[in-house]
């Protein structure tokens, strides 16, 4: 975890997702106590290129390309190695070429760089280095990206999570935020985008599936806050383990606790969405609706109605 990018190490997701982690907490309040404020940091060093690159990298904004350029310019390289010098390289390296407005960014960066990196050792390192599993979540990486991570690492395993179309647009179409390459306020674009991404996900998936066997897995978001035991279950199964009593202990005292049941929040999604707007949905998303695991879901919720 310490051998991450700045820019990762000083989001401010970690601030905001704390009490999910089980050393964020203790992560945020080394940072604090340190002089970095995760809520503040990045977006300060941000402003340095929000000017050229906008505030979330909208690839449809003029001079996209510079910016490609220079936040992701050794993308080849990092595709070839994957390793972690490649990364730090990346995260504070700056040559003679590069505009002003990008090597205020990554210098502004580098004052955080190792003090932030002293809290991931002390929070993270060991943690992760003692635990069986180290599961990454990420909503960027696409499928045909991790045939490398496959073939390098052995025990590595890919599990595919993804959700009925209708809810994830309507989550998407009310969050700008998150938005990004869907963006735009616009349902029927939104869902087309969104459902020709985990097409094109599922496609290469099943590829994997022949090359790799028994080291991927798809699994229905819908499906998991219904039945979180079940999933968790054959989640497990699939890693060749058994689910860790602490993790079902979390798992039920979720609601005691004080967080949102996520059936009531994927209920709730589904629910903000208009007759009209589910029909558009549908409609652009016709070929994923095939899909067994949501053709099954669409089984259950008819029958759930009459």
């Amino acid at each position: 975890m310490s051998e991450l990018p700045p820019a990762i190490l000083v989001h401010r997701f970690w601030s905001g997702f704390a009490k999910i982690h089980s050393h964020g907490t203790d992560y945020v309040q080394c940072l604090k106590s340190k002089g970095i404020n995760p809520n503040a940091v990045l977006r300060g060093c941000h402003g340095h290129i929000k000017p050229r690159c906008g505030q979330r990298f909208d690839p449809s904004k003029a001079g996209s390309a510079i910016c490609k350029k220079h936040l992701w310019g050794l993308n080849q390289t990092l595709r070839e190695e994957y390793e972690p010098n490649c990364v730090k390289y990346r995260a504070s390296g700056t040559d003679s070429s590069m505009p002003k407005e990008f090597a205020k960014y990554f210098s502004c960066l580098q004052k955080y760089d190792y003090r932030a990196r002293q809290c991931a050792q002390s929070a993270f390192d060991a943690p992760c280095r003692a635990s069986q599993i180290r599961a990454v979540k990420t909503v960027r990486a696409e499928m045909n990206q991790v045939g490398y991570l496959l073939q390098k690492y052995p025990n590595f395993h890919v599990l595919h999570l993804f959700r009925d179309p209708r809810g994830a647009v309507a989550s998407i179409h009310k969050q700008p935020w998150a938005q990004g390459m869907y963006g735009k306020h616009n349902i029927a674009h939104e869902a087309t985008l969104y459902c020709s991404q985990v097409l094109k996900d599922l496609s290469a998936l099943d590829k994997l599936k022949m090359k790799f066997p028994n080291r991927t897995r798809q699994l229905l978001y819908d499906d998991f806050v219904q039945h979180p035991l079940e999933s968790l279950n054959a989640t497990y199964s699939f890693l060749g383990k058994h689910v860790p009593l602490g993790v079902i202990a979390q798992l039920t005292n979720r609601k005691r606790k004080g967080f949102s049941d996520p059936r009531d929040v994927a209920i709730a999604s589904m629910k903000s969405i208009t007759v009209r707007y589910a029909k558009t949905i549908r409609q652009k998303c016709s070929t994923l609706f095939e899909v067994p695991l949501l053709r099954q879901q669409l089984v259950v919720q008819l029958q759930q109605a009459q």
